[in-house]
């Protein structure tokens, strides 16, 4: 197997074209490989250049690379800013902002600016939730009737269905996403009645659970799929149960314990020191400033803000405790419980069918179709909270397909992506140290972005590097 290949498979996000923006600043970070990933310090603004030590140097190139897509990134899709964090074996080797974090202040993007990461939030939630089922405290194949009582039973074609808490977090469940059964999906556009661009500050989960709890389901649930915020919703309010504290306590209780401290619910009136202004264009294509939202309706599928130095630090965890062996340190999770998160629900295959947006799934013997946002990754399968690229080997002129997972967002005004690819290294894990792979986390400012696309290209060649003896 030819050590440089590159990882090829394709992942889509929202896509999007427009004028050119030109490069209007840029603050860079270049990360010594002896230090652990560390939590950003927010009161460091715009931090100093640091040149990589020798142990790095084999990484050189792949910056440079990744510099040169970013810039021709931000001039085709014109985003007012853009942040990239690439880690490598649990140390961060890149960080860098790009552009303008508010264009009318002038304020640049920097390593620590702070957006919304939109559907990160649910790989995070699922964590959490996973984490209730490791204390016995949630069983993924219950009904959700008896975590959530206040949610309605459900009937399909006249027969009364169950809804399992698995079937939740795999999308699985029948429940909508933002539009109703038998309303004609719209595109989304600066209309302030659409349900994507709520204003209205909803002060419970229980609330927020009203908002969809007596429609009528997609389809029978665990006979399709439909990727949905409102079925993460719906999870909050089965941790709400299960822990006896509200989402909202259970959720910055995980951050305070992961150390995520640049991680917040993405509350308007709160002050976050380094939050950017978030951007949209208009029907002429100028960027305009994005429609004010509130997402206290959908904090735990699409309502946290984050820095790409703390999806990074997530993502190790995450890869670390996937990679443990019993003689290593605990995880936050148990490798099985990750492992489980990380697999295809039912075996599942996903391809690319032939009309936009349509592709088929395939759950042991059952072949049904089912509609996936453009924020879902493309050739992917979906696990409990996250998008699962399953490895493939090359043959005859093709690179090879890598094993990973990730997860992207589309929010308003605002675009993001979280990849993670663990080590392919043959060697026995107990040599490897832990976490050993690639993270890459990327924020941008402005909404209906394709982050995970440049995502893809970045971690290419860092997996190049990665994978070439050290100078």
């Amino acid at each position: 197997m030819n050590k440089t290949s590159s990882v090829v498979s394709f992942i889509s996000g929202l896509g999007g074209a427009g004028v050119a923006y030109a490069i209007l600043s840029r603050d860079t970070k270049v990360c010594e490989s002896v230090t652990p990933v560390k939590a950003p310090n927010s009161n460091v603004l715009n931090p100093s250049v640091r040149i990589s030590n020798n142990r790095d140097k084999k990484f050189e190139i792949a910056i440079k690379k990744s510099q040169e897509m970013a810039n021709i990134f931000r001039d085709e899709i014109g985003t007012p800013g853009l942040v990239i964090g690439v880690s490598v074996d649990g140390k961060t080797i890149w960080e860098e902002g790009f552009g303008h974090a508010n264009l009318e202040t002038r304020t640049p993007c920097h390593v620590n600016t702070v957006m919304r990461i939109a559907s990160i939030s649910k790989p995070i939630t699922m964590t959490l939730l996973a984490k209730l089922c490791e204390n016995k405290l949630v069983d993924l194949d219950k009904s959700v009737h008896d975590y959530v009582p206040y949610f309605p039973k459900k009937e399909v074609d006249g027969e009364e269905v169950d809804i399992t808490v698995r079937q939740l977090a795999s999308h699985t469940s029948g429940v909508r996403h933002y539009t109703k059964k038998g309303e004609v999906k719209e595109k989304r556009g600066r209309d302030s009645g659409k349900e994507f661009y709520l204003k209205e500050k909803i002060d419970s989960v229980e609330k927020s659970v009203d908002l969809f709890k007596n429609d009528e389901l997609l389809f029978k649930p665990g006979t399709s799929f439909e990727y949905t915020t409102h079925g993460y919703t719906l999870l909050s309010a089965v941790i709400e149960t299960a822990s006896k504290k509200s989402f909202i306590q259970n959720i910055q209780e995980f951050f305070k314990l992961l150390n995520l401290e640049n991680t917040h619910l993405d509350k308007i009136e709160t002050i976050i020191h380094g939050r950017a202004s978030y951007y949209d264009k208009n029907k002429s294509g100028r960027i305009v400033n994005a429609q004010l939202t509130d997402n206290s309706y959908k904090w735990a599928g699409g309502g946290f803000v984050s820095t790409v130095g703390d999806l990074l630090k997530f993502g190790n965890i995450m890869l670390y405790s996937y990679q443990q062996a019993d003689t290593d340190k605990p995880g936050y999770l148990n490798r099985q419980t990750v492992s489980e998160m990380w697999t295809p629900v039912g075996n599942g295959t996903v391809k690319l069918g032939k009309n936009a947006g349509q592709v088929s799934l395939r759950f042991s013997k059952m072949n049904i179709k089912f509609k996936v946002p453009l924020t879902v990754f493309f050739h992917s399968s979906y696990g409990l909270g996250w998008a699962v690229v399953p490895k493939q080997d090359n043959f005859g002129g093709v690179a090879e397909t890598q094993f990973h997972v990730g997860h992207s967002g589309g929010a308003v005004g605002a675009s993001s992506v979280l990849l993670i690819f663990p080590s392919k290294y043959e060697k026995k894990k107990e040599k490897l140290e832990l976490p050993s792979g690639i993270v890459v986390a990327i924020l941008a400012n402005l909404e209906n972005v394709s982050c995970a696309s440049l995502g893809q290209k970045i971690a290419n060649e860092f997996y190049k590097s990665y994978n070439n003896p050290e100078p």
